[in-house]
This record gives structure tokens, C-alpha cells and sequence, in this order.
């Protein structure tokens, strides 16, 4: 946690700290990512094929995502005898996407009802 100053104010933070901070919510400008994420969040733990297999994707694309959250510390692995599992480590990120995807739901919704009051599906029309 950041060290308030005397007024009150967050004390600025290190460089390296908004590095890693930077690299981290660059890991969450990828839906397959925030899925991976989620999915570990519900199951606890999972190798790349049950992901992929949940997912209904490739192999490889989970393989190239959970490496990338796991070199930005969000996720952790575990050998499992031949196997690699995977499980979340950063709840705070999950908590972070919740929030934004929480957000992103209300204002959809703001613009159906915009659409309706104005009497159109929002679909466009031709000119």
C-alpha cells in the first residue's frame, strides 16, 4: 500500500512500481486474457488443455496468454506430474475487471435506453 504524506495525499510512487503497475493492466487490454482469468478464478486451478477446451480455443493461444499473466505475476503454475497447472494470484486484478466490465454493462445500458426514447433499436439507418 502506498504511504500517505502528511496531508493526506498518496506519496508518489516509484518508478518501478508503475512499471510492474503498467505492465499489469496492459495484461487486461486482451479478452482472452480477462477470460483466462475469470475461468481460473472460477475453477481454482487448470491446465492449458482444460482451458482451451472451456475456452473452445487453441492450445497455443492459451499457452501464449497464461505465460504472458504469468511473467506479470498474476498467475502462478504448478507441475502436476507431466502437467502444468495454473491459478490465480492476483485477485486485485480480477477485482479491477469486474469493476470496469460493471461499468461498461451500465453504460450499454444507458445507450439501449437512449436508442429506445429516440424510437430506433440503435441500429443504423440508411440516409
Amino acid at each position: 500500500m502506498a504511504a500517505r504524506s502528511s496531508r493526506g495525499r498518496r506519496a508518489r510512487f516509484s518508478d518501478e512500481v508503475l512499471l510492474v503497475a503498467s505492465a499489469r493492466v496492459r495484461m487486461l487490454c486482451e479478452p482472452m486474457r480477462i477470460r483466462l482469468l475469470l475461468e481460473l478464478e472460477e475453477s481454482g486451478e487448470a491446465t492449458v488443455q482444460q482451458l482451451a477446451d472451456r475456452l473452445d480455443t487453441a492450445h497455443r493461444n492459451v499457452s501464449k496468454h497464461l505465460n504472458l499473466l504469468y511473467d506479470a505475476g498474476m498467475v502462478r503454475r504448478r507441475k502436476h506430474g507431466r502437467e502444468v497447472c495454473y491459478g490465480l494470484v492476483d485477485y486485485v486484478a480480477l477485482w479491477v475487471i469486474e469493476q470496469i466490465a460493471n461499468s461498461a454493462a451500465d453504460h450499454i445500458d444507458q445507450l439501449h435506453e437512449l436508442f429506445q426514447d429516440a424510437g430506433t433499436d440503435g441500429a443504423p439507418t440508411s440516409a
